[in-house]
């Protein structure tokens, strides 16, 4: 969002839409990169054979993206239908998902109603944790511009 002043200005007009944007933002930047499972029989997901005993990686970025499932998926598109997985799904479904939810659309919407402008810092390049399990910044510096 912060590369984005035109979404910006528009979640500022429109903040009916701050839902459907944390939904966009879950499903482009999952918080989990990938789950592992064991194949318990042989099986086919996809048109590809597994056999039993196989261990497989779920990235929910690549489900997330799969242009199959969404029509211009690496854009934020507003009002796009909800079919992430960005919680994973059943009964693997994060518990917390609905607080995670609430969290960000307050965030955002304190700091959307408060600020003309959000901008990264171009003194400090936002930074990826290196790892194979979260998907967050080390550190993320955010220059906030006041109404």
């Amino acid at each position: 969002m912060a590369d984005h002043q035109d979404l910006q200005q528009r979640l500022r007009q429109q903040p009916e839409l701050i839902p459907s944007f944390v939904e966009e933002a879950l499903r482009l930047e999952s918080p989990f990169r990938h789950h592992m499972r064991s194949v318990p029989k042989d099986t086919t997901l996809g048109g590809v054979d597994i056999p039993a005993g196989a261990t497989v990686l779920l990235f929910w970025s690549a489900a997330n993206r799969d242009p199959a499932m969404f029509e211009r998926p690496d854009e934020v598109v507003l009002g796009r239908p909800r079919r992430h997985v960005a919680f994973g799904r059943d009964i693997h479904y994060c518990v917390g998902a609905p607080l995670a939810r609430l969290e960000a659309r307050v965030v955002l919407t304190v700091l959307l109603k408060g600020t003309s402008s959000i901008t990264l810092d171009p003194d400090q390049p936002p930074r990826w944790v290196n790892s194979l399990l979260v998907r967050r910044h080390e550190p993320l510096p955010v220059q906030l511009i006041p109404r």
